[in-house]
C-alpha cells in the first residue's frame, strides 16, 4: 500500500465515521446536520446537571466518539509517512511504483 492509497482508506474510513455518527445523532434526539456541535453541547449540559430532555446520552456518547475517532487513521498514516521519509528520504524523493 502507498501512501495515496492509505489517504484514501482514511477519507473512506472518516465518511463512515460520520455518516455513523449523524445516525447516532438521530438516534439521541439530536439534529443531525451538525453531530459534533449538538452532541458536545448536550454532553457538556449532562454534565453540569442539566441534561437536555429527551436526549438519549448514550447514543450522544457514541455519536461524540466517533467524531473523535474518526482522524486517528490519519494520525497513523501520516506517522508512518514520516517514518519511512526518514529511512528513504521524502516522498516527494521517491520512486514513485504504479
Amino acid at each position: 500500500m502507498n501512501y495515496q492509497e492509505a489517504r484514501a482508506w482514511c477519507t473512506s474510513y472518516e465518511k463512515l465515521a460520520w455518516s455513523l455518527a449523524q445516525e447516532a445523532c438521530r438516534k439521541a434526539g439530536l439534529d443531525s446536520s451538525m453531530p459534533g456541535l449538538h452532541t458536545h453541547n448536550a454532553i457538556v449540559s449532562e454534565n453540569r446537571g442539566q441534561p437536555w430532555p429527551g436526549v438519549d446520552y448514550h447514543q450522544a456518547h457514541i455519536a461524540h466518539d466517533l467524531l473523535q475517532m474518526r482522524w486517528e487513521p490519519y494520525h497513523a498514516v501520516d506517522a508512518w509517512a514520516k517514518r519511512r521519509d526518514r529511512k528513504e528520504g521524502p516522498f516527494w524523493m521517491t520512486r514513485r511504483t504504479q
